[in-house]
């Protein structure tokens, strides 16, 4: 079974019960990132979640090549650009939306 490297983008509330649910399946799905402006975000799913790399800004994880799908959980009014810059990128994407 392939196992896909995932990061997530937006590392607030709604991305919890994403979290929860994608480390359910190790066997699928590797979290190989998350990105969130807040510092406190960044530490929270390091120590909640165990993940092992994080970055304050979507120009730092897209630098990053060890992921292919992003998981966007960002609020609305940003969610536009962010998709618009992960596609430019190339990057496959899964989109929260309210």
């Amino acid at each position: 079974m392939k196992n896909y490297p995932i990061a997530f983008v937006g590392c607030g509330n709604v991305s919890r019960m994403h979290f929860t649910g994608y480390l359910a399946h190790p066997e699928r799905v590797t979290i190989a990132g998350g990105c969130d402006p807040s510092a406190e975000r960044q530490e929270y799913v390091t120590q909640q979640y165990g993940v092992s790399k994080t970055f304050s800004t979507l120009e730092e994880l897209v630098a990053q090549e060890d992921w292919a799908v992003a998981i966007v959980c960002t609020p609305t009014p940003v969610r536009e650009p962010v998709i618009a810059q992960l596609s430019s990128a190339g990057k496959h994407i899964f989109v929260e939306k309210p």
